[in-house]
């Protein structure tokens, strides 16, 4: 038998989310990763603008860096939402990353191919939603449960939008079931489950 411990996070340094949007700022959405084709940012970008197409403010912020930052500055501009998408490089301090992300309304996580999806449990530990793509090669669907805390849908801009929708009415309830959720992660209680097999594995 083979039992797989995931990776984990240490909750007690997190930094504190802070959002402070006022009533009527646009929605801010974030999205985090290596700038790789398969990392879909394009649906993100694209989800930006079906929502402005909807009559919805919203805002993206890409953090990272790769070889297709140039391409997904471009296709935001064929997008018509070159003022709405911002793109900053990957931050030094890791807890500055994490505060980022825990200032916005939700992840957008288009990935066509996670082993993991690591900034998906980060997300969720900072009590923001993560809306990721349900295909099969995406491991980071298996931490988000649908409508609880964030959304798993097709990679497409009409599907993220809609899963953004629902989100957003229920942010605060939402939130809290991704804190808590992503407890299950944290090193400490996965590090108990790492002694207890190997208590199992020498009494066998």
């Amino acid at each position: 038998p083979v039992t797989v411990v995931p990776n984990g996070i240490t909750r007690e340094e997190l930094p504190t989310p802070v959002r402070d949007a006022d009533e009527g700022d646009p929605i801010r959405l974030v999205s985090a990763g290596r700038l790789l084709a398969h990392k879909r940012v394009d649906v993100a970008i694209d989800t930006v603008a079906e929502l402005r197409s909807r009559g919805i403010a919203a805002e993206l912020t890409v953090i990272g860096e790769g070889p297709e930052r140039e391409a997904l500055r471009e296709h935001a501009q064929r997008a018509g939402v070159a003022d709405a998408v911002t793109f900053a490089d990957f931050l030094a301090d890791h807890r500055d990353l994490l505060a980022m992300i825990g200032s916005a309304d939700a992840l957008l996580f288009a990935s066509q191919r996670e082993g993991f999806g690591m900034v998906a449990l980060e997300a969720m530990s900072m009590g923001t939603p993560v809306v990721t793509s349900d295909h099969s090669d995406n491991a980071a669907r298996m931490l988000v449960r649908d409508g609880v805390d964030g959304a798993v849908t097709e990679a497409s801009a009409s599907h993220f939008a809609d899963a953004v929708e629902k989100v957003l009415p229920n942010l605060a309830q939402i939130s809290a079931n991704a804190r808590e959720r992503s407890a299950e992660y944290d090193w400490e209680n996965l590090a108990d489950r790492v002694a207890a097999l190997y208590r199992e594995a020498m009494a066998a």
